[in-house]
């Protein structure tokens, strides 16, 4: 996997470690993207226990998200 030499870790803005420049620009090029288009919300669904509810639409995970996320017993979750 390394080929005999020594790698150095490169850290980016939010948490992306990379040893390559280039990944480490892609990477944040591409968080950056989903982050501005919301594409993320996709990926998730909210779990409300306070209301017993299962949230999967994009458009009401992101207000959940914003609204609801610090709340107790509403959770986060990815999809997999």
């Amino acid at each position: 996997m390394w080929q005999k030499s020594n790698k150095v870790w490169l850290e980016w803005q939010g948490n992306i470690l990379t040893v390559d420049v280039f990944e480490g620009i892609f990477l944040a090029a591409f968080l950056q993207h989903v982050k501005q288009q919301k594409l993320h919300t996709n990926q998730l669904e909210i779990i409300d226990l306070q209301r017993y509810k299962i949230i999967t639409k994009p458009k009401i995970v992101y207000q959940a998200i914003r609204e609801r996320a610090q709340e107790p017993f509403v959770f986060i979750f990815g999809k997999n």
